[in-house]
Formats: C-alpha cells, structure tokens, sequence
C-alpha cells in the first residue's frame, strides 16, 4: 500500500513537472496569440468533455470492482463498451456543430477549432473511461499513467 502511494505521489509530481516545462516551452515558441487559441481549444475540450461523461467514470469503477468481486467481466465489458460509443457520439455531435456553425457564419476558423476540440473531447473522455476500469480493478497505479502520458 505504502509503494503504490509514493508511486501515485511520484507520477503526479513528475507529471505537474513535466507539464511545467511543457507550458514554458509551448508559450516561448509559440508566441502569445497561437498560445491563446491552444489555450481557449484545451479550455473549451475540458468543459465539453465534462458534461460528455455524465458520470461514466464513477460508473465504470463502480462496475470494475463488482466484476473483481464475482468474476463477472461481461459486465465490465458492456459498460466500456457503452461509453465509448456514448463519448463518439459525443465527439461526433462537437464536430457536426462545429461544421454547421462554420457553414452558417462562414467561419473556418471555426471548423478547424471544432475538430480540434471534438478530437480532444474524445481523447479526454477515454483517456478517463479507461483510467475509471483500471482503478476499479484496483491498480491504481497504473490508473495513473495515461494521465501523465
């Protein structure tokens, strides 16, 4: 128990680090305007993706450590299942506002920041279902490391 706490603590520190450096590097190279819009896109895709998961990670663990317990993984499986296609369809439904408003105000700008955001939407969204099943299969340390990836 010990080990996999300083493990969690240790990834965590490496990962507000290396997103430090990551942060400084981004807004000296890419100067302030393109910095802004990269921020406005990551901002937008954390408020999407929100929403998006209507509390599937809570789910997702709560299924992972039933299926644990019995040893009934089908249902784990349905449910992974489920939520990949729900956050698709999510993704699908930002892009395809994204579109419509890039074709009514003739804005492609606007469609580049759609797909953008419907992209990152989508990576946001599985990279917590995902990181949901394995805590709930109780390695929560390695529940950790596609955050940091």
């Amino acid at each position: 128990m010990i080990s996999q706490t300083s493990g969690v603590a240790l990834i965590k520190a490496v990962s507000v680090l290396l997103a430090l450096v990551t942060a400084i590097l981004l807004a000296r190279s890419l100067g302030p305007a393109v910095y802004g819009k990269l921020s406005l896109i990551l901002s937008v895709a954390g408020l999407v993706a929100v929403p998006l998961q209507l509390g599937l990670p809570v789910l997702v663990i709560r299924i992972a450590v039933a299926a644990r317990m019995t040893g009934r993984g089908n249902e784990l499986m349905g449910i992974l299942t489920f939520a990949s296609r729900w956050i698709f369809f999510g993704r699908t439904a930002v892009v395809a506002i994204s579109y419509v408003g890039a074709i009514a105000s003739d804005n492609e700008r606007l469609l580049h920041f759609g797909t953008i955001v419907g992209v990152r939407v989508f990576l946001n969204a599985h990279a917590s279902i995902r990181r949901a099943a394995i805590r709930g299969l109780g390695q929560v340390f390695q529940s950790q490391l596609p955050e940091v990836v």
